[in-house]
């Protein structure tokens, strides 16, 4: 069996280790193709590995859901938008507004991080106020 891994995070050498535990070879791919060969090239010296496999698992992490964000944007005091230069420094974004509410996203909602990235974004979104 074969697993390809395009994020690089722990979802597929997890995958892969259980089914290693379970009695079955396991490798590990950076890019596949064909329905049932898939080839391993390297990019800089262009040398290739091709390998037949009656199974391949692709792991690309996650995709966010954005309906509640979308619907909550324009009802937002900041349409949604983070200022990210200035959410990295100590200057506060703005100030805290009279009424209404900020929308920002954070962690996989951005892009594909772990857990600990979305922590720390809402810690440095949370000082601010």
């Amino acid at each position: 069996m074969m697993i390809y891994d395009a994020s690089g995070r722990h979802p597929a050498p997890s995958v892969a280790a259980e089914i290693a535990a379970a009695g079955k070879a396991v490798t590990f791919v950076a890019r596949a193709r064909g329905r049932h060969e898939v080839v391993l090239r390297d990019l800089l010296t262009d040398w290739e590995l091709r390998e037949p496999n009656a199974q391949v698992i692709v792991e690309h992490g996650t995709m966010p859901v954005n309906d509640v964000f979308d619907e909550l944007r324009p009802l937002s005091v900041n349409a949604g938008v983070t200022e990210i230069e200035r959410l990295v420094g100590s200057t506060p974004l703005r100030a805290r507004p009279p009424s209404g509410f900020e929308l920002h996203k954070i962690g996989d909602a951005v892009s594909r991080r772990s857990a600990n990235a979305a922590m720390l974004d809402a810690l440095r979104l949370g000082v601010q106020f």
